[in-house]
């Protein structure tokens, strides 16, 4: 039986609003991926190995809204 691995993609935003002319954005993106590896490295600095890790991205904005 061969083992399957599965990748992970998640996307969150939420829209806060403040007051009637400013909003808040916040957005987060989580990612795993079997295939994307990063280094283990060893206290000395040495790379002793890879392996896959989960991946971060966040992004917190201010929007102003106005209508003419």
């Amino acid at each position: 039986m061969e083992i399957q691995w599965r990748d992970v993609n998640f996307d969150l935003l939420l829209n806060f609003k403040v007051n009637e002319y400013i909003s808040t954005p916040f957005i987060s993106q989580v990612i795993y991926d079997y295939d994307i590896k990063f280094d283990v490295v060893d206290d000395a600095g040495n790379v002793i190995d890879t392996e896959p890790k989960i991946q971060f991205k966040e992004l917190f904005g201010i929007g102003l809204t106005y209508s003419f």
